[in-house]
């Protein structure tokens, strides 16, 4: 796919075309040669490459009207020379310096082959997702780079548990209860931060309501959790229509992680969920965790 974006982001060609003539416009307005492969556009005389998935994603989501105007927001984050102040002030910046604006992130699996130029303090908490350890620098959000993290010299383990405190600390969140067929009511967390999707790493009270046997999580994109607390077999039915909902924020972004549902258990332990969708119904392949509480619910209700 050459010069294109996906036809998921603008199933109307002309909406494309548009979408990348703007983007040609922006990044060359200073006489340089923008070329677009596969997503990702690099301007001559540059070093960075610009990923356009977030964006296309954005844009598709809004008039065209509007597109000019977030377009350039977008993109003058990406601005060199801001980049490389960004840069240097984490390159150079002491742990009790930066301890403050640390957080972690969930990004989708192909986060890291995107990035082979750094290694980055990450971990793999979600199946199919990496957690990223990151600063936020205000306008941008920068991944850690391992070489950095060890010039502090503080473990790993650590530097996590303060990102996480980090995203606790941004205050309370704010769920929504959205009621399903057969009594069923999923619970909506949405914010408008790069965030939300953390608070599924959270523990100590951290999602919406108890639960005796875990949670089911959707993680569809860096903006949305939505959560399902497993108490009876109604449970099934909320596992498809967290499914379909989850496959289609995902589909949607921006800033999408991941399509599947996920259970996790009391310890924060997740396993990931296979679904196949078949005409209007969904089939499951439960985890070997989920499949047990599935047992013991259909024993407890027999």
């Amino acid at each position: 796919m050459h010069d294109e974006m996906s036809e998921d982001d603008f199933p109307l060609p002309e909406h494309r075309d548009a979408f990348l003539r703007l983007v040609r416009e922006h990044l060359g307005r200073g006489g340089a040669e923008v070329q677009i492969r596969d997503g990702v556009a690099h301007v001559a005389g540059s070093n960075g490459r610009i990923g356009l998935a977030n964006l296309a994603q954005m844009c598709s989501q809004s008039p065209p009207i509007a597109w000019r105007r977030i377009i350039a927001e977008h993109l003058d984050k990406s601005d060199d020379a801001k980049v490389h102040a960004l840069a240097t002030e984490l390159v150079d910046g002491t742990f009790e310096q930066l301890a403050d604006k640390l957080a972690v992130r969930l990004y989708a699996g192909d986060y890291l082959p995107r990035r082979p130029e750094t290694h980055v303090v990450h971990r793999c908490d979600l199946p199919g997702t990496v957690t990223v350890l990151v600063a936020d620098l205000g306008p941008s959000v920068m991944a850690v780079p391992a070489e950095v993290a060890a010039a502090w010299g503080v473990p790993h383990e650590q530097l996590f548990a303060r990102g996480l405190q980090n995203v606790r600390a941004l205050g309370p969140p704010d769920w929504h209860t959205m009621p399903l067929p057969h009594d069923v009511r999923l619970d909506v967390l949405m914010c408008p931060h790069f965030y939300t999707a953390t608070h599924a790493l959270l523990l100590d009270g951290a999602l919406p309501r108890p639960a005796r046997h875990g949670h089911l999580l959707g993680v569809p994109h860096r903006a949305t959790l939505l959560c399902f607390s497993i108490d009876d077999l109604r449970v099934l039915t909320a596992m498809e229509n967290l499914s379909f909902m989850t496959g289609g924020m995902f589909r949607e972004g921006p800033g999408s992680i991941s399509p599947h549902v996920y259970w996790r258990d009391s310890d924060g332990r997740f396993e990931q969920q296979q679904s196949l969708a078949l005409g209007r119904r969904t089939r499951f392949a439960p985890s070997p965790g989920f499949a047990a509480v599935l047992d013991v619910l259909r024993r407890a209700g027999s």
